[in-house]
């Protein structure tokens, strides 16, 4: 059994999650190739079906990128995301008759293949903001003799390093490494020289199952499925032994040499990796408080700190129970959260109660690749780390501040007065877009529509003359909040009305009159349009039910559909343009 296959076995013995974490919504790929990539498309399923994601893809004709994507009949302008599948030895032949040439005839024919990969991602982003996925170049060395694989593998290798270059350039343009995959597989197990011949379908199956499952990753990151909270025990987990049975500290296993204490310091250096990317720490364990900060504050070796945690519960309660609590203090679904556990009654236990939260029982296996595992599940993968994920946990520990200013307060009012507030209203140009992307991935709690814009599609908004996009910041004395609301607006000349295409607030915003302040801007900039009217609508999914009453609280006039879903209209002298007096001070960036 290779460790490819070991991986995909052991899997679903390794973890459990019974939980959806999506609305099972709609969601259309379309794939433009140079192969026979069909075959990739039940495995997409597959995986879709895992986080409840309905998934229908179009496949392109065979080898017709290019004209599929000049084609007003492709449909393109449909896609919620692209995949496109090219192959190098059909995109430019010539790069074969190269090999045996000298290195500069080699290094033109990368170009030539490079600048026409660009026309065809132009050609593509210029009907569609979508996101797009590519699929590295198969290395296909079928027939290529000994002396020239190596010519042939760097020129792939430089074609994969242009495209990566080609994704860093072009907004919303991700880059499946299958070269990276393929050190992963086995070589051996990624390709099939007998399909290829017969069938152009350059992959095993094994292959194509290990490249879908990068794909699903995008997916997941574009469709907000992502897990934010890592749940972590103490002893024998984040550290080798028990540390409440230990006179001297010392004797814990953490280290870096040696099997177990090198791989415990090895979980904690990737929970710290983590959280630089926005996943919040937090530790569940059955301990005495002061005995696993006692290890935390004195062991040499430990690599986590106090201050790298969000929150924990360190006590003798039921472990589903600590995590329950855990994810309403931070504000989160269940199916947000990653619970590790070295106990298999504890991960059973958690199973059973919360079956939304994803369980990884840590044996000595799991331990070692936990890196790995993680990497491939995707799940606390992001696409854009922002400066608002490097400063989650800290704005997590400022909301614990916060909330000891509420509890003394006399009412909500008085505390948010108390709390100086500053926000800032960012008006097109002065978005930041990646972060706006990522509140469209990840925000589904207050959201109105729950459509997924990536960052191109927002940049087009704010660069079209009938539309806007508005973005709101939030500062306090306690910290700032970043980014936390986005508004987009769009206006019909013809009708002198506008439209809401989106408005979502982020979880820390909640209840600070941010959602009022959102609007308020929105109608300002419809009244400098010369708007009278302001429609809106909201389209429920099982998780942004916080979102159901905003337009009634906002003073829109609403009709409740059958389905739940409600349309509203705002007549914008009625609507209010004063902006809310709780907050100390209001910015304005264009």
């Amino acid at each position: 059994m290779t460790e490819g296959d070991w991986f995909s076995l052991s899997l679903a013995d390794i973890v459990s999650s019974a939980g959806k974490e999506g609305d099972g919504r709609p969601f259309k790929l379309v794939g433009l190739r140079q192969y026979t990539a069909e075959p990739l498309a039940p495995y997409l399923a597959v995986g879709a079906r895992d986080i409840d994601l309905e998934l229908e893809v179009v496949w392109g004709g065979f080898d017709t990128m290019m004209q599929d994507a000049l084609d007003p009949s492709f449909p393109l302008e449909a896609a919620d995301a692209v995949l496109i599948c090219p192959a190098v030895e059909r995109i430019a032949p010539e790069i074969f008759q190269a090999i045996v040439e000298d290195e500069a005839e080699r290094d033109a024919a990368v170009v030539v293949v490079a600048e026409r990969m660009r026309e065809f991602v132009a050609a593509v982003r210029a009907r569609t903001n979508s996101p797009i996925v590519v699929i590295g170049w198969p290395e296909n060395n079928f027939g290529v003799g000994i002396s020239q694989q190596k010519i042939l593998g760097n020129m792939v290798a430089a074609l994969s390093f242009e495209t990566q270059r080609l994704t860093e350039e072009t907004d919303s343009v991700w880059f499946v490494d299958t070269a990276a995959v393929a050190a992963w597989v086995g070589g051996a197990n990624f390709i099939d020289p007998l399909r290829n011949h017969r069938s152009a379908i350059p992959f095993s199956e094994s292959g194509l199952r290990h490249i879908a499952s990068e794909i699903l990753i995008y997916l997941r990151n574009i469709n907000g499925r992502v897990k934010k909270v890592l749940v972590l025990d103490c002893d024998n987990t984040l550290w080798g032994g028990l540390c409440g049975e230990l006179e001297d500290i010392a004797d814990l296993e953490i280290g870096s040499s040696g099997f177990p204490s090198a791989a415990h310091a090895g979980l904690q250096s990737w929970a710290l990796d983590l959280k630089s990317r926005g996943v919040l720490l937090t530790l569940v364990s059955k301990n005495e408080a002061e005995n696993v900060w006692r290890v935390f504050e004195q062991h040499p070796s430990m690599v986590l700190s106090k201050t790298d945690l969000a929150a924990w519960r360190i006590n003798w309660a039921p472990k589903a129970q600590n995590i329950k609590e855990l994810a309403e203090e931070l504000n989160v679904g269940l199916d947000s959260v990653i619970f590790v556990d070295d106990q298999p009654i504890e991960i059973d236990s958690v199973r059973d109660f919360l079956p939304e939260v994803t369980c990884i029982h840590l044996d000595e296996k799991t331990l070692l690749n936990i890196r790995n595992i993680a990497r491939r599940s995707g799940w606390l993968e992001t696409l854009q780390v922002t400066d608002t994920d490097r400063q989650r946990t800290g704005h997590f520990r400022a909301e614990k501040e916060r909330k000891k200013v509420q509890d003394k307060a006399i009412d909500f009012d008085s505390y948010l007065r108390n709390l100086e507030m500053i926000a800032t209203l960012k008006i097109d140009d002065a978005v930041n877009f990646s972060r706006a992307e990522q509140m469209c991935a990840r925000t589904n709690q207050m959201n109105l529509t729950t459509k997924r814009h990536s960052s191109a599609d927002i940049e087009a908004f704010a660069k079209a003359s009938n539309s806007i996009v508005i973005s709101v910041g939030v500062a306090d004395r306690l910290g700032d909040l970043g980014d936390v609301g986005l508004g987009i607006l769009s206006f019909e000349a013809d009708t002198l009305s506008a439209r809401v295409e989106t408005v979502l607030l982020s979880c820390r915003a909640f209840s600070r009159k941010c959602e009022e302040l959102l609007f308020v801007a929105m109608i300002q900039e419809a009244k400098n349009w010369g708007a009278l009217t302001m429609n809106a609508s909201y389209q429920p999914t099982k998780k942004n039910t916080p979102a159901s009453l905003l337009l009634e609280k906002i003073g829109f006039e609403v009709e409740v559909q059958q389905s739940g879903s409600k349309t509203g209209v705002l007549e914008i002298d009625e609507g209010s343009s004063e902006f809310p007096e709780i907050f100390e001070g209001i910015k304005t960036e264009r």
